[in-house]
């Protein structure tokens, strides 16, 4: 006999937790459960009687010694199969109902998510899914990064972390799937077309910080979107900055051009690139246009159509910063403008920054896979910190800015890789 309990779980949400419950309630009960979804429901863990709980199982036909045996029907074949029979056991239903219920209970007391969360978020990022499949196993990688993003905070709070977590438009990634997202920031080069000059540092005193958005050198935070185009948009940052500098007039470069056009000097668009390859392009072409002329598709096209007639600006040079200095750094940001940098942002704890000074010991300061711009830096309750602009959007961070620790052994990396055009 088997017995079936309706659950209603239109609140809750949390695959890999709620699975595991229902489990264990099906192995200590004979009762099949329905979900209720609210799109019709869906029978899950129907199960066999157990003959060592369940005493009014009758007994199978020996074919050795009961030669009439009735051949079972085949579900798939005969399609007028009886179906199960109910018990009339009230007492036993009832603690069967009971056992799910408890095993409901304990899954939702872990990291179970309120559904309106779920709705919230994608609504907020306009999130759509093709299929209730799909959708199922995103809400419970939203639910870990939620149960993760608490635990990180509530650390926070009690001090061992300088920086918080929040829930943002990478939610539904895992951790795994965001590495994949950043790791298109091209490291090698292909070739070099303009001479290397390094950075020197000046030798007059620093001043004890700097943020160049104060001066008008910086544009609005933008968004990449699903294109691993961080490369390009770290290289329209800084030449922003150094042809305002120059020039008094803060002009919106464009992205798709550098990622439409350099390709021969090894970038590749959404797959990847690196920005002293772009301002080889930028000074090989004579400028590179505005974003007004040549809008942001969020796609690699390869179709070039920059028009030489209307540069937004143009590079003679560029100057790498050397390597792994942080006071060289520090000296070209406070002196020349903006600085392209890349870092290493596959942590977890970057897809969801929020606040404070990101000090993550786990970064690494030679595997880098983001291009991001150094506009300043600073000092917060004795942790100095630099000021760098992202490039997803201003829902991440602070309002698309991070402060990233300054000054603990080249942390991230963001001193590695670091350069500059020269107008």
């Amino acid at each position: 006999m088997h017995f079936f309990h309706a659950v209603d779980t239109r609140s809750f949400f949390g695959t890999s937790h709620v699975t595991a419950a229902l489990q264990e309630a099906r192995s200590t009960t004979s009762v099949g459960l329905r979900f209720r979804t609210g799109r019709g429901d869906a029978l899950l863990l129907q199960p066999r009687t157990n003959p060592r709980t369940f005493p009014f199982r009758r007994p199978r036909t020996n074919p050795r010694t009961f030669p009439f045996k009735q051949p079972r029907t085949n579900p798939r074949t005969f399609p007028f199969r009886r179906p199960p029979l109910q018990s009339h056991n009230a007492a036993h239903s009832l603690a069967m109902q009971l056992a799910v219920l408890f095993a409901l209970i304990a899954a939702a007391a872990g990291s179970l998510v309120a559904r309106h969360e779920w709705e919230s978020f994608k609504l907020t990022h306009r999130k759509q899914y093709e299929t209730l499949e799909q959708e199922a196993h995103r809400m419970g990688v939203f639910a870990d990064n939620m149960r993760r993003i608490r635990e990180h905070n509530a650390a926070a709070a009690a001090g061992r972390h300088s920086f918080t977590l929040a829930m943002n438009h990478f939610g539904d990634l895992s951790e795994g799937e965001f590495k994949a997202y950043v790791a298109k920031f091209n490291t090698s080069r292909r070739g070099r077309a303009a001479p290397r000059r390094l950075h020197q540092v000046s030798a007059a005193r620093l001043p004890e910080a700097k943020d160049w958005r104060d001066e008008g050198a910086v544009t609005p935070v933008k968004d990449q979107g699903q294109c691993g185009s961080c490369w390009a948009f770290s290289t329209t940052g800084s030449v922003e900055g150094a042809t305002f500098l120059s020039s008094g007039a803060l002009v919106s470069l464009s992205e798709q051009n550098l990622m439409d056009c350099s390709r021969p000097q090894g970038n590749l668009g959404c797959q990847g690139g690196l920005m002293d390859s772009a301002f080889d392009y930028v000074i090989a072409n004579g400028g590179v246009a505005t974003e007004d002329s040549y809008p942001y598709e969020e796609r690699s096209s390869f179709r070039c159509r920059y028009d030489a007639a209307a540069p937004g600006a143009s590079i003679s040079s560029y100057k790498d910063v050397p390597s792994g200095s942080e006071e060289a750094l520090q000296s070209a940001v406070a002196f020349v403008g903006p600085v392209s940098v890349a870092i290493d942002a596959s942590r977890f704890s970057f897809q969801f920054y929020s606040s404070g000074v990101y000090d993550e010991a786990a970064c690494s300061s030679s595997r880098l896979d983001h291009g991001v711009l150094a506009v300043g830096y600073g000092s917060e309750a004795g942790a100095d910190y630099w000021l760098v602009k992202n490039s997803w959007g201003t829902s991440w961070g602070q309002a698309g800015y991070i402060w990233m620790a300054r000054n603990r052994r080249n942390q991230c990396g963001v001193a590695t890789q670091a350069s500059y055009p020269v107008v």
